[in-house]
């Protein structure tokens, strides 16, 4: 991200930070973090915290999920996401996707609606909407909270609203290999602030509140928000050069036999997070062999598969299939994208995946 960033800039304010007597003292860069995060997003709330998983745990809490309540998930989705579902004992249920996108198979998902009901998680993978429409409608209907994981969509809108403000809240991840990071972080949003302040409460020991529950230690560090603030400044360089990165793939990658470019939703601008086609002929081993050659990828390189298969889901709830699911991941290859990588690096991936054709 050299080519982005003032990197020589960022490193003089960390050694500011570093060598400031009271640096350990201070809330400041936190507190400038998430004031900009409300002016970007536009929304009233902003919550730094310790990671993406923080920010699902404390918005479930928030929201008073307890033992036993269920929760919609996506099957279409990753451990880390449902993994604050399990700490609480509550039950994710996983809904099927549709075959053209990764949004949820409607029709199962008000199948899957019971009286335990309490929320829908929607995660928005590679930097994918859902029909937000829809989804907003059956919350309502139904008197269900929404959160949004959106830990891969920062930056993605529906319409005109941006992906994690559109919810009851919305969860953010700043682990490295994000559109900005600072080497592990996250944050949530918010316009409801009864939920900021048990999110506030909750990520510091409720120690605001003088420990009147139990919360947790979830707070982004110091240098941390520094660091994910310096970026945010440059989050309109950075979303186009990944924009731009992306379609240059897209529009080489899509002209091979075989291949076809993923379909967004017309209402949906994409951050463009991973580069999605699709592969006419299912093949599991093309996707290892890419890997092979070092093209990251989602199937090849990190084994992506409808989370329910994953061992520590799959020991608790046995027998789930989704249909829909397991034949999206069998074709679907999604290209891990760096956003050090140059266009002469881009030419190799399409060059490589060419010959593999």
């Amino acid at each position: 991200m050299k080519h982005i960033i003032n990197t020589d800039l960022l490193n003089k304010k960390i050694s500011q930070f570093l060598n400031a007597e009271d640096y350990y003292l201070s809330t400041k860069n936190n507190d400038i973090f998430e004031q900009n995060l409300q002016r970007f997003f536009g929304v009233q709330n902003a919550i730094s915290v310790s990671s993406g998983t923080a920010a699902l745990h404390c918005s479930l809490i928030a929201c008073n999920i307890k033992e036993g309540d269920e929760i919609l998930v996506p099957a279409i989705s990753v451990p880390m996401s449902i993994s604050p579902i399990l700490y609480l004992k509550a039950k994710p249920i996983f809904v099927d996707s549709n075959l053209e996108n990764i949004d949820f198979d409607y029709e199962d998902l008000e199948n899957k609606i019971t009286i335990k009901t309490k929320g829908i998680l929607a995660v928005y993978m590679w930097g994918c909407s859902y029909n937000i429409d829809k989804l907003l409608a059956i919350c309502k209907r139904n008197n269900l909270f929404l959160i949004e994981d959106t830990c891969q969509s920062f930056g993605s809108r529906w319409k005109k609203k941006y992906l994690g403000t559109i919810g009851d809240l919305g969860c953010f991840s700043l682990k490295d290999g994000k559109i900005i990071s600072s080497g592990e972080g996250g944050f949530i949003l918010t316009n409801n602030f009864e939920l900021a302040s048990k999110c506030k409460n909750l990520r510091s020991h409720f120690s605001t509140s003088n420990y009147t529950q139990i919360g947790y230690n979830y707070r982004l560090s110091e240098i941390q928000a520094l660091i994910a603030n310096f970026q945010l400044t440059y989050i309109s360089k950075i979303l186009k050069y990944r924009k731009k990165q992306a379609n240059y793939l897209i529009n080489h990658i899509s002209k091979f036999d075989n291949i076809s470019p993923y379909k967004y939703y017309k209402e949906e601008t994409s951050n463009l997070f991973s580069p999605l086609f699709f592969l006419n002929n299912q093949n599991f081993d093309f996707f290892s062999h890419l890997s092979d050659i070092g093209i990251l990828n989602s199937v090849g390189s990190f084994n992506f598969c409808p989370v329910y298969r994953r061992k520590m889901i799959s020991e608790l709830y046995p027998n789930i299939f989704c249909k829909n699911s397991e034949k999206f991941v069998s074709k679907l290859l999604s290209l891990i994208l760096l956003p050090n990588y140059s266009f002469k690096d881009l030419d190799l991936i399409i060059n490589k995946i060419s010959n593999l054709i």
